[in-house]
């Protein structure tokens, strides 16, 4: 009997050895499973959170407008919009603003083919093109408005006579509708804007032989046939004193309009 609880008492004792020393293995297998196991999850944060730092650039970079070939960005626009005109040898090399395509289609519409003006029954005559004379200036026609074009993106410019078709223009006012009849008919109606006066000096040209800058006759003609964009229409003759020795007047008149 004394036999078999020796025999009950070693076994016992065995099993709970072998009980704490599995308990401590697990336990030592545990922590490991553990720390391995949060290290990954760790690990899985981190990369989550460093994707989407450098989400965040991309997504701006690629959520910028994309300027295809022949176009210009809208911080660009101010400088595209400018366009280099077409200079006349008696006239400076200036850049006109271009304030639309479409302005400029409309503005322009056969311009070639306008072919009476009247302003508020001061002026009434018909309207011819011009070109250039034998020095280089504009021509002006005997008996008809001219009608000069620096290019699209100017405005129409119309001279005349002031003891002749543009006698009328000296009384022109701002509170004045121009119309202009087309070959087909049609009629465009402009706004007079203001009007200005400019001292002009026929013993020199437009341009200063010197320095090759504008001159004051320059700048009228500058004025006068750049200023306004497509949308305009600037009407120019002589006024002031006559100059028996030059055969012209010692002022210009210039009106500027601009299409309603």
């Amino acid at each position: 009997m004394a036999f078999v609880q020796e025999r009950v008492h070693l076994l016992g004792f065995l099993f709970w050895s072998e009980m704490q020393r599995f308990r401590k293995i697990s336990h030592r297998f545990l922590g490991k499973f553990c720390l391995i196991f949060g290290g990954f999850l760790l690990a899985i944060y981190l990369a989550m959170s460093f994707s989407e730092v450098l989400a965040g650039p991309v997504d701006e970079i690629i959520s910028e407008p994309v300027v295809e070939a022949g176009q210009v960005s809208e911080s660009e626009t101010g400088l595209a919009e400018k366009s280099e005109l077409k200079p006349l040898s008696t006239t400076p090399r200036a850049n006109q603003k271009n304030n639309s395509t479409a302005a400029a289609k409309t503005a322009t519409k056969n311009s070639k083919s306008w072919s009476y003006i009247n302003i508020s029954g001061k002026i009434s005559t018909a309207i011819t093109p011009v070109g250039l004379d034998s020095t280089g200036a504009i021509a002006v026609p005997a008996s008809a408005a001219g009608l000069w074009r620096a290019g699209d993106y100017a405005p129409v410019f119309l001279d005349g006579h002031s003891d002749g078709v543009f006698a009328g223009l000296k009384n022109v006012t701002t509170s004045d509708v121009i119309s202009i009849t087309l070959g087909d008919g049609s009629v465009l109606k402009y706004q007079v804007d203001s009007r200005k006066i400019y001292d002009y000096d026929p013993s020199i040209g437009v341009y200063d032989n010197r320095t090759g800058e504008l001159t004051a006759n320059g700048t009228i003609m500058s004025d006068s046939i750049y200023t306004g964009g497509p949308d305009g229409l600037n009407l120019m003759t002589c006024y002031g004193k006559y100059l028996a020795n030059y055969g012209t007047y010692n002022q210009r008149l210039v009106v500027f309009a601009s299409r309603i």
